[in-house]
This record gives C-alpha cells, structure tokens and sequence, in this order.
C-alpha cells in the first residue's frame, strides 16, 4: 500500500518527467512576433518554504544564555518555518526609567538566535529566519500543565519602578509612550521583524482580562509607518479603526475573519488547550495523522485568509507550550514521520501566497542600448497576498562563469496587488462535514496579472553572447533573492531560469535543460542581511546530504518501507547544518536490485538479502543507507482502549526482547501496528501521560505470521480532595479573574468584563471519572449573573466555556447543567427560589455518561442527563462577571 507521502513523491517524480519531455517546459514562438519567445512553465506541485508566510516556529526561551535553553531542538527544528513568533517581556528590556534604548537592542541581538544542530550559536538572519515579536507584561505562571518561570515567560514582568497591574496611569502611559517609540525605532526597519503583535495588556499579552492602556493604538500608529502592527482582536469596538492593523488570533479554531485581509496579515495558533482541538485535533501531530483535521485547517486557513499559522509547526518536536504535547513529541513524529510530513506540506502549501506563472514573453535577441520588454503572467492560488511590495528582478547569468552580468526590477510591479480568491464555503462539522472531506475553493478565482517592464542591458555586457534569462523576488535585506515563484525552473540561491537569450546575438536554442534545475522548496541558502552585514556575491549550496535512521528492516514480499520516514539533513557550503526534512529528494538503489526495488519514496522487497538506498537532493548524493529484506519477521499490532471504554491516540507502545526493541504510537483511531519485527519472545508496553502502564510479558512474534495485542490502560485519577481553603490557594491553579482567600472562603472579584465567562480556577493536577462534586456557594454583593461549578474539563486550563461541562446556579435562581466547547450547549435547566444572604449548596454526581445535579438538601436530582461527551477530566470553579464565593470543596471519588 502506498503511503501519502510516496504519492506526493511520485505526483513530482511524474511532473519531472513531463518536464523532460518538452512538455513542461515548453519554449515556443510568439504568434505575432516570431522574434520573441512565450515560454510555459511547469508549476511545482510541492509546498515552498517561502518568506514572512507558512508554519511557524516559537521561541520560548526568554534567558537564552540559561543552561535550560534546550539543545535537543535546533533553531531551524520546524521543517517549514522562515518565522520565529518570540514573546518579548517588558523587564527584560527594561527594568527601570533609566535603562537605555541600547539595553533593548542588545537583548533582541542575543535573543534572536539560536544554537544550530551541532551546538552553535547563529544569528536568526544567517538561517533566513524573521521575528514575530509579541511585547507583554502578564503571563499566568501555569499554562496548559507547565509550572514555574516557563523559561522565563512565566510570571509578572512589570518594570521594577512601575506599579504591577497599572496599566491606565500617566505614569504607565508616559513609559508606554516612550517604549513604543524606541521599538519603532529599533523594529520599523529591522529586516529581521516579519510582523508585530501588538500585545502589551492581558494575559500572554492577548489583550483581554486586564485594562486596556487608552493610548496604545495611537503609539503603534505614530511609530510603525513600515511594519504591519496586528491586534488580537478586530470585532470587540476596543479601536477607533481596527483596519489600520492586522489579526493574530490566538484562537483561530473561532473561525473568524477579519475584513481587512487583503491589505493586513491574518495569523494566528490553533489552541489545542482551548477550543483548537475540536477543529485541529488534540495535538499537532493529530492535526497531520488524521486527515480530517488536516482538511479542516487548511480550509480554515483559506476561509480565514491566514498568512501564517503557530503551534501547529511545533509537530517535529511537539510543543512546549503544553506537556501533553510535548511529552514522547520527538519518538511519536519519528514513528510515523512520513505521514506527518505529508499533511504538513499540504498545509504549507495553503498558507500564504503561492504565486504561479503561466507565461513568461522575452526577446530572443537583445542588444546593448536597445530597449526591451519582459513581460510575465501571474496568479496567486493562495490563501493570502505578500503584505510587503519586495522587488521583482530580471537578471542575465553567464551560462559558463555563473556570474550575474546585469540585473534591474520591474518598475512598476507590485507584487502585494497580486491577491488570492475569495469567496468560502461555511463550516458546517467538526469530523464528518465537507470542510473535512477535501481542501475546498475560492468562489472567486484569482485574478491573473500580467507584468511587464522596459529595460536596457549597458554596452559593458559582454557579446555576442548566449545567457540565461533570470526571475527573482529580492529581500530588502541585503537585495537577495529569496521569494519563489511556484514553478520547476529554479536553482539554487533564490532565481528562476526562463530561458536563453542572446545579447548582440540570436541563441541557436531557448530552451533549459530541465535537469539544470534544483528543487526550490528548501534552499539553504536562501538568507538574508542586517545593514553594515556584507553581502557575499554567491550564495552558499548545499554541500552534503545525509541520511539517519534505524535500520530499515522489511519482510520478504511484505509491504516495505516508506523511505520519507528516514531524517535527512546535510551542510551547506559554509559548513552549517541544516535539516531538510521538508526537502524532497530522488530516491534510488545503491545496491540490493535483487532484493527490492523502488517506487517513488517506497522501497518494495522482493527476495531475501541486504541493500543500500542513496538520496539525492540537487546534484547532491547522500552517503549509502543501508536495508534488509528478512524471511524471520512477523507482524504485531491491536488497539489501546482506555478504561472508560474510549479508544486513545498517542500511547507510546514498545516491544522489547533481549537483542532489540521497536517503539511506535497509537493513531487517532487508538491503533498501533509493527509491521516488520524478528520473531521472538518480547515483553510489550504501553504508556501514557495521565494513566497506569501496562506490561504484558511473553508476547511471541512468529516469522510471517500476524498477532494482535488489544490493550487498556486505566485512568490515574484523583483519589478524594477536600479544601476548606484554611491553608492557602495551593490547591488550585487560577486562570482570568482575580481569585483569593479570606474569611475561609475562595473568592473571585472581578466584576464585569467582556471575558468574564472565562473567571475560572482549577484543582491543580487532578482528574476524575465518576465522582460526587460538593461546593458550597456564596454571593458577594455585586455583579449577579452566576457562579459554577466546572467538571470533566479536557485541560487544566480550560475555562468554563471552552470543553467539559458545568453546572450555573443563577443570582435569580435558575441551575443550568452546560457541555462547553466551540458551542456552549445546555442540556437541562431547572428552578429554585434562591435566597442569595446565605450560602448554597451544589452537587454533581457522575456515573459514566450519567449526570446528576442536587442542590442543598434536596435527596432527589433537579438535573439528570446522559450525555457521553466528555467522561473524564479536570474539576473547578468558576463566575460569569460578578463576585462570587466557594467553600468546602470535596471530590469522592466512586
């Protein structure tokens, strides 16, 4: 069976061949000029790791001279990314009124950098890497299951001269004011910054839960005239004219878009802890695994016009944002490594801009003095514009030197006209609805654009002679090339080769040999330069190519072996490393014909004996990896079911003999397979975060023969709690909302807010199943609406309406039992007159899929209701804007 990943390889392998065939590439007379050429290229089938678009990176480490800062995670760690988002604290730039603009500038030289995969510091420019800075003051010292400093996020980060929580004093506004002066000096410029998140107030600088400062927005005006500024939200009237900024919607899974895409960038972070996972799945590597959520964000991308996507890029390595994620991240991606790389390239592929060329016209002959017309026709099939007019350049390159003899750019092209479609069908299902069936499209068609320029080559060109016709989009950052077009004519170093010409002569041929071509969708080379940073006149290639892996080990005509699952990396010619897993190469055998042979990426076997597989990536060949086709191997697989009957993904399954052991995980359907693995006796276990290891001993895997191995693992629950809340909040994790103890009882005090169903805390570390939940509660005297209890929760942080239930007991008396999620939906009401000067209290009692609700004394239940959606999880408390108390609370366990 063919994997995703081998169709994609075969798709280009099929396209090349096209391509060598003259169809492709084709190069044909003008019908009304027989003295220019109108050549047709073919487009690139493959996602590009384009510039200022696409997946990106988080760098989360604030210290980044702090022995923490991880090694096992190199700078350029996410295949795709050219954008790094980097939460910037405000005491780190400054910490007092005195502290200098230069303090600030020094910090960001030292923070934008990262070690390479062989343990050395570069710079982010020297990997072709830009900076989404997002400045804060706030951030919870717990999110979604990480602890503490966070790497330094965590925690207030008030200057130490300033009141913390201030955020609408003359003293604050003053500092503000000065703040975002010197970043707009040090950033407006700065070819390292893609976009700026405004940030600033909220929590994580999200811009809700806190005051908002009432001169932010005309700051950020005042001193961004170059960079695009975007705002966390759009639609909530807190700006006199949103329009002027773009969108970073940390939410994205809302499904919102913002107006304003076509002149200002739209990004954002699918919230796997928040309401993400119901459009995205539970984790990033869930989001590539399942090719239903694959199809629903990358038609979220498209509805939403997004430019660039965090979070779901962290899939190589999961995300430290969350433990859940991060957790076995590396072993589970390894183990079906192809699979991921395939989703992941198709939702490359629709983020941003792709801008494809369905003409280009030039002279055959061209000579010095002489005007001349370049024209191109162009379209971009993808889900937003390029926001920033970089230049278009037309060059000559000398065929034999591979010196760049003259160059210029397009007058008046403007590349950020070049919009994508419009026009999108609406979401209707999360799983089983159209936007998870197939990547949908625009109503409206992209309009195509033809391009033309007027140029004169100066008499200093050497002639008469043939060149090579040249496209390139340059980076203001040094003048380099860097932008690609979507097409097969590319070399290495950021240019497009279109054909040959003749200065002061009439080529004999126009037409490029297609095997003169590289792959353009990772070029190592492809950087770009800070001012006073000299520009080198060629750019660096790739040097070496390596391949890295266990032992590919197959059975004697079995399925074989997707060779897209192996790591690839290499050096350039400046010696760095990089990782090339997003590359695409050619495949082929080294040695072992008799014993398999190759379809696309897939490595068939047909007889016993052992082999080698080399790898090439333009012109490049890796050293031999070796494989073995074995007559001794079996088969093992099965499910994971967990206690209360659900299937589980992500389990880390091992087998284990004396001589070797085999690692893999459970898809999202819970099940796991070992296709190939020597007989013998193993031992097999299962684990996951948040359950109880199973060991099976005694497995037997017999030679060609397939065995399966159902498995449960058992929830670890929270065993019976109890807080009176005599001995502090360290029971509990508070979200939004101001939380404390006095008089015994837990209060919340916020009053109002337009994020106040989100004033929520959480019992820290703790899950349950069946249980009876016991609070009681109190009004406070201000702000009514409701308090509730919160139940089955997926994620600590969730709040009361993002996933699980909850049960409100209303100022007017009425008690509503609500399943969060993307949707609040009440499954049952009831009414009780309601004396609020004394306290009451709420009990919820839950048996499988059944749910009960008491209130005060009263035996029987004023809620009963089977709902199965969520049947375990997290416990708390929470208020929708009003001041509300809670006291003994108690967990009992069933």
């Amino acid at each position: 069976m063919t994997s995703p990943l081998s169709r994609r390889t075969l798709g280009r392998l099929a396209a090349a061949s096209l391509v060598s065939a003259g169809i492709g590439a084709s190069t044909r007379a003008h019908a009304a000029d027989s003295k220019r050429v109108q050549m047709v290229p073919a487009e690139y089938s493959g996602a590009l790791k384009n510039p200022l678009m696409g997946l990106v990176a988080k760098d989360f480490f604030v210290n980044t001279t702090d022995p923490a800062c991880a090694e096992d995670q190199p700078l350029d760690y996410m295949p795709w990314a050219t954008m790094v988002m980097t939460y910037i604290p405000w005491d780190h730039l400054e910490d007092d009124a005195d502290d200098s603009v230069e303090k600030i500038s020094a910090y960001l030289d030292q923070r934008w950098r990262g070690k390479d995969s062989s343990g050395v510091w570069r710079p982010y420019e020297e990997y072709g890497i830009k900076v989404i800075p997002r400045l804060y003051l706030r951030f919870p010292a717990e999110t979604s299951g990480n602890t503490g400093s966070f790497y330094g996020l965590g925690g207030d980060h008030w200057p130490a001269d300033l009141s913390a929580g201030d955020f609408t004093s003359s003293a604050f506004d003053a500092r503000l004011n000065r703040m975002i002066q010197r970043l707009g000096t040090l950033w407006d410029d700065d070819p390292r910054v893609a976009y700026i998140q405004m940030g600033v107030f909220g929590t994580w600088g999200e811009q809700h839960g806190t005051a908002q400062p009432p001169n932010l927005e005309t700051y950020f005006n005042q001193y961004f005239l170059n960079k695009h500024v975007q705002i966390r939200y759009y639609n909530k009237s807190q700006w006199s004219d949103y329009t002027k900024f773009g969108h970073y919607n940390d939410s994205i899974g809302d499904l919102t878009t913002a107006p304003n895409w076509a002149s200002k960038p739209i990004g954002g972070e699918p919230a796997y802890d928040y309401n993400g996972f119901t459009v995205h799945g539970y984790n990033t590597r869930e989001t590539y695994l399942d090719e239903d959520y694959t199809n629903n964000t990358a038609n979220l991308v498209r509805s939403a016009h997004a430019v660039y996507l965090t979070w779901a890029g962290d899939y190589s390595y999961g995300s430290r944002w969350t433990s859940w994620d991060a957790e076995g991240a590396r072993a589970a991606y390894l183990a079906d490594k192809a699979t991921i790389d395939s989703g992941a390239e198709k939702l490359q592929k629709e983020l941003g801009y792709r801008y494809v060329i369905s003409s280009f016209s030039y002279p055959k002959r061209i000579d010095p003095g002489v005007p001349f017309d370049v024209s191109f026709t162009v379209k971009n099939t993808g889900s937003a514009p390029m926001y920033y007019n970089w230049p278009v350049q037309v060059s000559l390159k000398d065929p034999t030197t591979g010196q760049i003899v003259w160059s210029d750019t397009f007058a008046d092209t403007d590349i950020t006209t070049w919009q994508p479609g419009s026009g999108y069908p609406a979401f209707d299902k999360k799983k089983s609805g159209s936007w998870s069936e197939a990547v949908a499209s625009y109503s409206t068609p992209p309009a195509e654009h033809t391009e033309t320029g007027t140029f004169t080559v100066p008499s200093t060109v050497p002639k008469p002679k043939t060149y090579i016709i040249q496209l390139a989009v340059l980076d203001p950052g040094g003048n380099v090339p860097s932008l690609r077009f979507a097409m097969q004519n590319y070399t290495q170093g950021g240019y497009h080769p279109m054909g040959q010409v003749g200065v002061g002569k009439t080529p004999s041929r126009t037409v490029i040999d297609p095997s003169f071509f590289d792959d353009p969708a990772v070029d190592v080379g492809l950087r770009y330069y800070r001012p006073g940073q000299e520009v080198p006149t060629a750019p660096a290639t790739l040097d070496t190519l390596r391949i890295s892996g266990p032992q590919i080990l197959v059975a004697q005509n079995g399925e074989g072996y997707d060779l897209e699952n192996l790591l690839l990396s290499g050096t350039d010619t400046r010696t760095y490393p990089h990782g090339l897993d997003a590359a695409t190469v050619k495949w082929s055998l080294a040695s072992g014909s008799a014993h398999a042979s190759l379809s696309g990426s897939r490595l068939i076997p047909s007889s016993v004996g052992t082999g080698t597989v080399v790898a090439v990536l333009n012109g490049v060949t890796s050293e031999p990896f070796a494989f073995e086709v074995s007559d001794e191997l079996g088969t093992l697989s099965g499910t994971v079911t967990a206690g209360y009957g659900s299937l589980l993904a992500g389990v880390t399954v091992t087998i284990a003999s004396a001589s070797r052991t085999y690692t893999t995980s459970t898809d999202t359907d819970g099940a796991f397979a070992f296709s190939d693995v020597f007989a013998d006796t193993y031992t097999l276990t299962a684990g996951k975060t948040g359950y109880t290891d199973t060991v099976t001993e005694d497995v037997t895997v017999e030679k060609a023969r397939a065995f399966t191995a159902d498995l449960v693992l058992e929830l670890v629950t929270g065993g019976d709690f109890f807080d009176d809340f005599s001995s502090g909040t360290g029971n509990w994790t508070a979200g939004t909302g101001a939380w404390s103890i006095s008089d015994g009882v837990y209060h919340q005090t916020t009053v109002g807010g337009s994020n106040s169903w989100r004033y929520a805390s959480t019992i820290t570390g703790k899950v349950w199943q069946d249980a009876t939940y016991d609070v009681d509660i109190s009004y406070d005297g201000s702000g009514q609406n409701w308090a509730a209890l919160l139940f089955r929760k997926p994620a600590q942080s969730d709040t009361i309406n993002t996933g699980g239930y909850f049960v409100d007991w209303q100022y007017g008396g009425k008690i509503e039992l609500g399943r969060a999620g993307s949707t609040v939906v009440v499954l049952a009401t009831a009414q009780r007159t309601t004396d609020w000067s004394t306290a009451h209290h709420l009990r919820v009692v839950t048996q499988g899929s059944n749910i009960k609700v008491y209130v005060d004394d009263e035996s029987s239940p004023v809620i009963d209701v089977d709902d199965s959606t969520s049947l375990f999880g997290y416990a708390g408390v929470g208020v929708s804007g009003a001041q509300w108390g809670f006291d003994n609370v108690q967990v009992t366990e069933a």
